[in-house]
């Protein structure tokens, strides 16, 4: 029976959680103005080789922003690694793996596409129809929630 009530109790808390607190912690957060090797609120050039900077462009676009303190996105392109981590409401992004709440991986002209693109939530939305973009959970939903990637995942969803 305890066992029973502490089940039900979890997922009256997650629902709570999942529909309520991540809308509301970043719903009157605003998409900063990223500033880059090619100027303030500018799209940094993609050279040869995709670098940090840009992988920073597309995860402020897709809206990082929106998520809380604390939170890492691993973005995988095409074998190399990225860790973008938010302060502030402002995602910074370094070579590397850290400890992520989720990884995205996408190959290499896949983000090239994902990134020349004048919508990328419509471009990342159709690339994960497609199974060219994947998504992988590496914490708890409720940690998720938390964290406000609800709020994210209901973009990429409409």
């Amino acid at each position: 029976m305890k066992k029973k009530i502490a089940v039900i109790a979890a997922i009256v808390i997650l629902a709570v959680v999942m529909f309520f607190a991540s809308p509301l912690a970043s719903s009157q957060t605003r998409k900063p103005v990223l500033t880059t090797s090619a100027g303030e609120g500018v799209r940094p050039p993609l050279a040869q080789s995709i670098g940090g900077e840009n992988v920073n462009w597309v995860a402020n676009e897709i809206g990082a922003y929106k998520l809380g303190d604390g939170a890492q996105i691993e973005i995988a392109v095409g074998g190399a690694i990225y860790t973008t981590s938010v302060n502030g409401h402002i995602p910074t992004t370094s070579p590397g793996s850290g400890s992520p709440d989720i990884r995205i991986t996408v190959s290499a002209s896949d983000f090239q596409a994902l990134y020349s693109s004048g919508d990328m939530i419509s471009t990342a939305r159709q690339l994960y129809d497609e199974g060219k973009l994947s998504i992988e959970l590496k914490r708890s939903e409720i940690t998720l929630a938390l964290k406000g990637y609800k709020a994210l995942y209901d973009e990429l969803q409409n």
